[in-house]
């Protein structure tokens, strides 16, 4: 139920007439109880006219369906997984969704609560794709390492000046790297954000999907998608260096079994935390930002996500993530893929845009 109580600049919005449904479920999640008496806020939507069998007019959620130069086939891969299918994603797939996601932060940065924060979002998408490559490889004394490599967009072996990148962004502004983990057969997706905070300063994050569990098994660190520290821009450049053709080598002072065991688990991260931990005197932090632990092999799709939820508004990222699912669920459509992958994602994006609605609420 609802209400068509007015009209934004872009056109007619919508009003819940009451909290229920997908609004109530997210109200009674311990971390959003405060909100649960909130009055949800207001969400694009088009109208659609009925048909001769049922004359109503409609209302549907204002969504972008389309990306220029993407068509539905290029993105057939991207749907499966976000609707929950196994099987993971390729390293072009990521490129694909940075390409998705920088004409959604497009679409969205005039009206959006924070342009400002969205803009550098969309230029941080829009900087040359560097993707970093962790790769096992047995140590001599027993332990593997990781040989980290760089490639771009089209997966063919660069090296960046990450360092000139880094010194070029202005204050508040953000260089993310995608990182695959890659041991035997398995493969993690994480990132790299490094966002300049000062003129002499940059904080740098690492985003796993899966929360940093591997670092602590209490206090929901497993629920906590970023970890980083501050670095002086001297300190970033020279570890952000040694990204290309480097070694990353298991810590000689960690001698428990389990973080043997989690080194070699490449849902961990365990190799990517070591590497931000060597790089400068400071501490490594947890972030406070929470989340809800990926549920399948999405991992590509929901760093994405996490770093965006890390740089954005609440109500902006949502409505950015209903919009990119959007995309992809036109894209099942068009596909004909099964209709349990069309099915979850229509739920995702109708929590994407509850969450959107409570975030602009008051």
């Amino acid at each position: 139920m609802g209400l068509l109580l007015g009209a934004s600049s872009r056109g007619a919005v919508f009003f819940a007439d009451e909290t229920d449904g997908p609004l109530a479920r997210r109200c009674l999640k311990p971390a959003r109880m405060a909100r649960s008496e909130a009055e949800p806020g207001p969400i694009e939507v088009a109208l659609v006219p009925g048909s001769d069998a049922e004359p109503l007019t409609h209302v549907a959620p204002r969504l972008l369906e389309a990306v220029p130069g993407l068509y539905p086939n290029m993105l057939e891969d991207l749907a499966e997984t976000a609707g929950g299918e196994p099987g993971g994603l390729r390293h072009d797939d990521l490129a694909t969704l940075s390409r998705v996601m920088q004409v959604v932060l497009h679409h969205i940065e005039d009206d959006a609560t924070d342009p400002g924060a969205v803009r550098r979002a969309r230029e941080a998408l829009e900087r040359p794709f560097v993707h970093v490559t962790l790769e096992a490889e047995p140590g001599s004394a027993g332990p593997r390492v990781y040989r980290c490599d760089t490639l771009d967009a089209d997966g063919i072996p660069i090296s960046p000046d990450l360092r000139s990148m880094l010194q070029g962004l202005e204050v508040g502004g953000h260089l993310l790297l995608h990182v695959a983990q890659a041991c035997d057969d398995a493969v993690h997706w994480l990132a790299i954000c490094a966002t300049r905070i000062s003129d002499r300063q940059v904080q740098v994050n690492l985003f796993n999907p899966n929360g940093w569990g591997a670092l602590a098994g209490r206090n929901g660190f497993d629920r906590i998608p970023a970890i980083g520290k501050s670095l002086s821009i001297e300190e970033a450049a020279e570890a952000l260096s040694d990204l290309n053709g480097g070694v990353i080598d298991f810590p000689a002072a960690v001698r428990s079994s389990r973080a043997r065991e989690q080194w070699h688990n490449v849902g961990g991260g365990s190799p990517l935390s070591a590497w931000l931990r060597a790089a400068g005197p400071a501490t490594l932090q947890l972030a406070p930002h929470r989340m809800t632990p990926q549920k399948s092999e999405d991992c590509g799709v929901e760093v994405e996500f996490a770093w965006l939820a890390s740089v954005l508004p609440e109500q902006d990222y949502k409505l950015a993530k209903a919009h990119g699912l959007n995309v992809l669920l036109q894209a099942a459509e068009a596909n004909d893929l099964d209709e349990s992958v069309t099915q979850r994602l229509r739920e995702r994006i109708t929590s994407s845009l509850s969450g959107h609605s409570m975030a602009t609420g008051g």
